[in-house]
């Protein structure tokens, strides 16, 4: 144990000094699609992705991306049926996604001031979708595998300091109570290479 602490220990402080890491945060904007939109059609303008790349080469970049994405609607008046019921009134719909992947990276041209870059995640994004109406409340909510693709730019304003903008479809699939919960973002934010 104490040989697999000192080995741990080693290989951190040897990705720290001899390589890159990037940091950054981003805020999106949100697109739906499918049963998404069919449940809240309007953009959403709440939410946001903390990212995480340990870089072995400046051109690659693996890491962690979390987020938290809102979507909301209310509707004056509707129907919605649950079993064998059907309620009606007044409605406040939400859908949140919390998505956690594993991310590969690639920067094209990362000398330069504006390189594009291309990335795919792979994870688990945690649904949830509730329905107020009047006193009744109803929630569904799923742990779905999900994929996201994404493209963007990266911008240097000073050395380490870059302005990101970038545009990804973010894809969970059918599980539990929830059917596929697909949307596009585009997000803009900034990126610390240290």
């Amino acid at each position: 144990m104490k040989k697999i602490f000192i080995l741990t220990l080693f290989l951190a402080f040897t990705f720290s000094v001899f390589s890159q890491n990037l940091t950054g945060i981003q805020y999106s904007i949100g697109f739906g699609t499918g049963d998404m939109r069919e449940y809240i059609s309007p953009a959403s303008f709440r939410g946001f992705t903390a990212d995480y790349r340990y870089l072995p080469q400046p051109s690659v970049g693996v890491g962690l991306s979390i987020g938290w994405h809102l979507f909301y609607k209310e509707l004056p008046d509707d129907t919605y049926d649950y079993r064998d019921l059907t309620f009606s009134g007044k409605q406040w719909r939400y859908s949140n996604h919390f998505p956690v992947l594993a991310v590969l990276d690639y920067f094209a041209m990362p000398e330069r001031k504006i390189s594009g870059f291309a990335g795919l995640g792979i994870g688990t994004m945690y649904s949830v979708r509730d329905l107020d109406m009047g006193v009744f409340s109803f929630q569904r909510h799923a742990w779905q595998f999900a994929l996201k693709p994404e493209l963007g730019v990266m911008v240097k304003f000073a050395k380490g300091f870059n302005f990101t903008l970038s545009a990804s479809y973010l894809n969970g699939f059918k599980s539990g109570e929830l059917p596929n919960q697909g949307f596009f973002t585009i997000s803009t934010g900034f990126a610390i290479i240290h």
